[in-house]
């Protein structure tokens, strides 16, 4: 336990402080090489927060998505969607290169087959969340962001798609598969689980929120740590496709608003 105290305080204190984020992805990165050369076990903590890290940093610098309006939410190539292809590239990277240095299988990080009825019913569930996403995601972000409108063009779906993959496969395998897998040996299932929970929370939690920021921070970490949970007993697969089915209808609401003037 102790060994993890210093690296997730200050990936904590990236998710809390968006202006830090940068030099405190510098300070964990100098932090994993300096624990591995001296104290190799321990080195583990470290390495487990750094594509999160990476992820809160990759926002802090690119900052705010703009919506695009209908007509430019629909290009392919959209800036959100781009943008998202860029940053998974990146973390995933990251993760890639972590998992050769210290010998990570896939499957240590949640990436193992599953059976076929709990992926197709993740899948499902998936479809569900991105079509329920559209219709009533205006009127459950309300209390959070205000009033939410947008266009829907048919076109808008494949740079949806884009933006669901990337974010969904990325932000899975950052915070499910690499951190909570990797926290385990040092605070246990369940601490691991609620502790990357609460990193998630804390980190959608931005200026375009003007409702209650505590209630979408609870309510985006119980989601977190729902999927947590739900990773740690079916593997990363089926969250993966719940959350890319989520982020699917997040692009429409995010891209397809009427674009600033």
């Amino acid at each position: 336990m102790r060994a993890a105290v210093a690296p997730l305080a200050l990936l904590l204190a990236a998710a809390s402080v968006a202006p830090l984020r940068v030099p405190l992805l510098a300070a964990l990165a100098i932090g994993w090489v300096v624990v591995r050369w001296l104290k190799p076990r321990q080195a583990i903590a470290w390495a487990a927060t750094l594509p999160v890290a990476s992820i809160l940093a990759w926002a802090s610098v690119y900052g705010r998505d703009v919506p695009l309006g209908a007509a430019g939410c629909s290009n392919p190539l959209s800036t959100i969607a781009l943008s998202r292809v860029l940053e998974a590239t990146a973390v995933i990277t990251v993760v890639v290169i972590l998992a050769a240095i210290l010998r990570v299988r896939p499957a240590d990080i949640g990436l193992r087959r599953t059976d076929h009825g709990i992926l197709a019913a993740g899948v499902g569930i998936g479809v569900l969340a991105a079509v329920g996403g559209v219709v009533i995601g205006p009127i459950l972000a309300e209390p959070f962001f205000g009033k939410v409108s947008f266009a829907l063009p048919a076109a808008a779906i494949v740079p949806a798609l884009i933006f669901g993959v990337m974010n969904g496969v990325m932000e899975e395998v950052a915070y499910r598969g690499w951190l909570q897998n990797h926290l385990r040996p040092f605070i246990g299932v369940a601490g691991a689980i609620v502790l990357q929970g609460l990193v998630f929370g804390i980190a959608h939690a931005g200026p375009e929120v003007t409702g209650p920021l505590w209630l979408h921070v609870t309510q985006m970490s119980a989601a977190g740590i729902v999927a947590g949970a739900l990773a740690q007993r079916f593997g990363l697969l089926p969250v993966i496709a719940v959350h890319v089915g989520a982020d699917v209808a997040l692009y429409f609401g995010l891209a397809c608003s009427a674009a600033p003037s």
